[in-house]
């Protein structure tokens, strides 16, 4: 075990990336010896100085384990204004997959639907996650620390122990539970979970593990084996159960894989009060229906004025598994699962294979005129499909001024909306430089005007 501390001030700021290794020098012989031999830790050493593909901040460019991240992150936009991610990817299972499995999906995604997924999230790597030394969530961050994130995405592999803590000191003394609830009860929140023996774990570890359950989650814990319960499959099929709102792209099926070379066990859960279940495990002869188990239940949290909601699922994304006999889809059912959910939470847009045709001859763009102007000038844009417009005015300075747009349009070219040089509260604006913003999905078009009085 190692320890050191960093400066409180003025070493790492909002975004920084830190890799890092040890090295011990020996002389074989002991004292006066001259043949030193050095060891390093960690033995492999790749990407330390430039990452992968020269992106120092890829999470598989370099060791996790020897990685450090500042958060939360501030990062250029697209829009050329500095920006936190909306999302945090909590990585409660350290390095067992080699982080391949979640990382890789988010790549998948980005390689998909150009929305650029590393603007999108932020990493929170677990050290040592079934140590239960206090390295979780809560033993680093509370929800004040989190009130920006909009969203998280939380996973423990096939972890059973010291999952999500509630700071009782008796295994790990982080309150992961309360950083988590604290954040939620914010409203506006979304959060996914997925993980093998999570909801075994919280039933066991008290009240409060027990209440985030129950109330949050909105299942109750029958079984951490479920596979006697059905007709001991180890590899069960999954189905979306018929108008859930989550799942509704072309991946309807999808396996449970629990195995090779070793067994692994699933959990068993039911849906409780508010909790909708969204799928189902069927027979070994394909039925749905036999029985009642949650294959992946949302919940919707009221906690006051905004709801939170989160998607959890008793099988972790990296045991998701392709059905063979689905249709064609350009994404893995693991992809394309943990896609419906980023879509339903409004991170993303989509879904894939779903899209609206365009328009023929139509691309997405924009112009103004006159410009310069005074007092009025008309933006033009044209929509292959109809969509989510956001149409927002900056200063020089990044600023927001104006938004004119924020909501669904039709398809149609040579759409136009005026600004009158007014800023939000109805106050004109100065002479000077303005930019505006149209933004349709992964789209961006950016523009600039001059204001002269």
């Amino acid at each position: 075990k190692w320890a050191f501390d960093l400066p409180d001030t003025g070493f790492l700021f909002p975004g920084d990336v830190l890799h890092y290794y040890f090295s011990a020098t020996d002389a074989i012989g002991g004292a006066g010896g001259t043949d030193l031999r050095t060891a390093i830790m960690p033995s492999d050493t790749t990407g330390f100085s430039h990452g992968i593909n020269n992106d120092f901040g890829d999470p598989l460019g370099y060791n996790q384990s020897f990685t450090f991240r500042a958060l939360p992150s501030i990062r250029l936009g697209l829009s050329g204004v500095y920006e936190q991610p909306i999302a945090l990817f909590i990585n409660d299972f350290a390095n067992r997959d080699q982080g391949n499995t979640w990382y890789k999906a988010l790549k998948n995604i980005d390689a998909e639907v150009p929305v650029v997924m590393d603007l999108i999230y932020d990493i929170y790597y677990v050290n040592g996650p079934s140590s239960g030394v206090g390295n979780g969530i809560g033993g680093r961050a509370d929800s004040g620390t989190l009130a920006n994130y909009t969203d998280i995405l939380y996973t423990c592999g096939d972890l059973g122990v010291n999952t999500i803590a509630n700071g009782d000191f008796q295994n790990d003394a982080g309150d992961d539970i309360g950083t988590l609830t604290g954040w939620l009860d914010l409203g506006g929140k979304d959060i996914f979970l997925t993980g093998d023996d999570l909801a075994s774990d919280l039933n066991q570890s008290g009240g409060q593990t027990q209440t985030f359950l129950n109330d949050y989650l909105g299942v109750s814990h029958v079984t951490n084996q479920i596979r006697p319960f059905i007709a001991n499959q180890v590899t069960p099929m999954v189905e979306a159960i018929g108008g859930n709102p989550v799942f509704s792209s072309s991946v309807q099926t999808w396996i449970a894989y629990g195995g090779c070379k070793s067994i692994n066990s699933f959990d068993g859960v039911d849906i409780l009060g508010t909790g909708q279940r969204l799928a189902e495990f069927q027979d070994p002869s394909g039925q749905n229906g036999q029985y009642t188990f949650s294959a992946a239940t949302l919940n919707v949290i009221d906690p006051g004025l905004t709801q939170s909601r989160a998607i959890s699922m008793p099988v972790d994304l990296m045991f998701v598994y392709t059905d063979p006999g689905s249709p064609f889809n350009s994404l893995s059912a693991r992809d394309q699962v943990l896609y419906d959910v980023l879509f339903y939470f409004e991170v993303i847009p989509g879904p894939i294979g779903g899209v609206t045709p365009g328009l023929p001859g139509i691309k997405f763009q924009t112009s103004n005129f006159p410009n310069p102007f005074n007092p009025v000038t008309t933006i033009m844009y044209s929509m292959p499909r109809s969509g989510h417009l956001k149409l927002n005015i900056y200063n020089v300075r990044g600023q927001l001024v104006r938004t004119l747009i924020d909501g669904d349009r039709p398809a149609g070219a040579d759409q136009a909306i005026v600004w009158d040089g007014s800023d939000n509260l109805g106050s004109s604006v100065s002479s000077g430089v303005y930019f505006y913003e149209a933004r349709v999905e992964s789209e961006v078009k950016i523009g600039k005007m001059t204001l002269v009085k």
